[in-house]
């Protein structure tokens, strides 16, 4: 299994769903960051409560639901009897996408495009 963090594991056409990593702790993102675990399920719970919704290219228009959202760090991994393939924690996620935004969402797929949390933070 690869779980590289914006990795898509899995694409069902029929259900127009994605699942894959959002994000892996202890592993520095495209804009230099780094999240802990502590941080990384605190960070998938907050967005749950939020109910985030499925977008794509973090241009804010909602175009699906998250279906998904599980926060694996090392310890929940090991209550399960799993090992982590990266060693670190990470945020396994589905999407589903209405009808309408499917093709494109197929087609940035094709093209290479991953999984990303669209987050904030504050750098310390």
């Amino acid at each position: 299994m690869t779980a590289a963090q914006g990795t898509i594991l899995k694409a069902s056409e029929d259900k127009r769903r994605l699942y894959g990593v959002a994000l892996v702790a202890g592993v520095v993102d495209t804009q230099g960051d780094l999240i802990d675990e502590v941080e990384l399920e605190e960070a998938a719970v907050r967005s749950m409560r939020a109910g985030i919704a499925a977008r794509m290219q973090h241009d804010g228009v909602d175009r699906g639901q998250v279906i998904a959202s599980f926060p694996m760090t090392r310890e929940i991994a090991a209550a399960l009897g799993f090992t982590l393939p990266t060693g670190n924690g990470l945020w396994l996620v589905g999407l589903e996408f209405a009808p309408e935004a499917w093709p494109a969402v197929r087609a940035a797929v094709a093209a290479g495009a991953g999984l990303s949390i669209g987050g904030s933070g504050v750098r310390t």
